[in-house]
């Protein structure tokens, strides 16, 4: 949403990846503080996506196709209901704060 770039900014900026990769260990985090076991690995998908398993689809996701035609996001659906979940049980979440807020800011 933030870059209007296509997955492959996953492989192309290392600052990206970081964003993504803490955010994710964010997550993990929350569900954990909730005995949530998840059913996969997110890092392990976003790291196939990484690695080329998407490599030329000219894909942005669905917040980024929402935002360029004005409806509203699940962003806040999203992630900032794992942000409020976080607060509940005193887990900190910086990145995923972060990410939220400059969602709001670009109109998602």
């Amino acid at each position: 949403v933030m870059t209007g770039q296509c997955y492959d900014v996953l492989r192309k900026d290392p600052e990206i990846w970081e964003l993504v990769r803490k955010a994710i260990q964010e997550g993990r985090a929350v569900s954990k503080a909730f005995g949530v076991r998840l059913a996969f690995d997110p890092l392990k998908l976003i790291q196939r996506v990484r690695h080329g398993d998407l490599a030329g689809i000219a894909y942005r996701g669905s917040v980024a196709h929402d935002v360029l035609v004005g409806r509203p996001t699940e962003i806040d659906f999203m992630t900032g209901a794992l942000t409020r979940r976080a607060r509940q049980v005193g887990v900190k979440t910086p990145t995923l704060d972060s990410i939220l807020l400059q969602s709001k800011l670009a109109g998602a």
